[in-house]
């Protein structure tokens, strides 16, 4: 088993009209920091492996992560 530190910052992001588009603003984000104990099969040459990553952030944010919504 090995231990994987993440540290994710998240940014609030809001829509302005103007340009029709999201605009983050990194000075309003929150940082927070979660050790995870994981197979030795999942970190290959010192990375998290894509496919475990993704499983790693549906933990986290929940299946529908990648839509915005949980």
């Amino acid at each position: 088993m090995k231990y994987l530190r993440l540290t994710i910052t998240d940014t609030m992001g809001f829509w302005n009209n103007d340009l029709e588009t999201y605009l983050f603003n990194p000075d309003i984000g929150k940082s927070f920091t979660s050790w995870y104990r994981l197979p030795d099969e999942w970190i290959v040459n010192g990375k998290l492996i894509p496919d475990r990553r993704e499983a790693v952030f549906c933990h986290l944010y929940g299946v529908t992560w990648r839509s915005g919504s949980c």
